[in-house]
């Protein structure tokens, strides 16, 4: 079997850097648009809640067909964006245990494929780092978030081996929102909303670019 590419603690990671980042816009109106998405600001930050949530019960069950796959929602219009932050960190802790107690061989559903925890947290990563980025475009500081390099190298490793490698796109965080249709690169269009990841492990990728074949459920 291989070996992960992603790291114990990768998750963890991510949230920190997304909060110590919108701690900084907590004054700001999150009723408005985030990026290019259909949800406000708030929306954003409570979806990326509710998917460590679900892949949380997805992993720790796990789910093994779509009729199990239950998006969870959230939504509690009581709590305030700081609280939300914390929500956030605390999921984020309760999904590296669920990970790290997962058996390298077991696989859970996801619409993308059964995936291992590997698979999961890599998909996990990629949503908090882009969701964030999408909040962030909003308040006009988007430009200041930097994720580190050898993260987005793991995530694109695990989830996206079709990127631009380092030499198409030495910047590796553009290369994450690349492959989340965030941007278009040099020699790189855009891509449209059928952007996905490969979570199956990742010695089953056929060299081809996986795509969603349809909607997201999130709406």
């Amino acid at each position: 079997m291989a070996p992960s590419i992603m790291h114990d603690g990768d998750v963890s990671l991510a949230a920190s850097l997304s909060i110590d980042v919108l701690t900084q816009v907590l004054s700001r109106d999150w009723s408005v648009r985030a990026g290019d998405l259909e949800w406000s600001c708030r929306r954003t930050l409570d979806h990326i809640i509710d998917v460590l949530a679900l892949y949380a019960s997805a992993v720790a069950l796990p789910v093994q067909s779509r009729d199990e796959w239950i998006p969870t929602r959230n939504g509690d219009p009581d709590a305030g964006i700081a609280e939300l932050l914390q929500v956030l960190r605390r999921g984020a802790a309760v999904l590296e245990k669920v990970f790290n107690a997962s058996p390298p061989s077991a696989r859970a559903f996801h619409p993308s494929g059964m995936s291992d925890a590997d698979g999961f947290r890599a998909m996990a990563c990629s949503e908090i780092l882009t969701h964030t980025d999408d909040i962030l475009l909003a308040f006009g500081t988007a430009a200041a978030f930097k994720p580190q390099s050898d993260l987005c190298e793991r995530i694109l490793r695990r989830v996206f081996p079709w990127a631009p490698d380092t030499r198409e796109c030495p910047d590796r965080w553009l290369a994450v929102k690349w492959s989340c249709g965030r941007v278009e690169l040099p020699g790189y269009p855009r891509l449209d909303d059928r952007w996905w990841w490969f979570s199956a492990p990742i010695a089953e990728w056929d060299g081809t670019r996986n795509e969603r074949t349809a909607p997201p459920a999130w709406n």
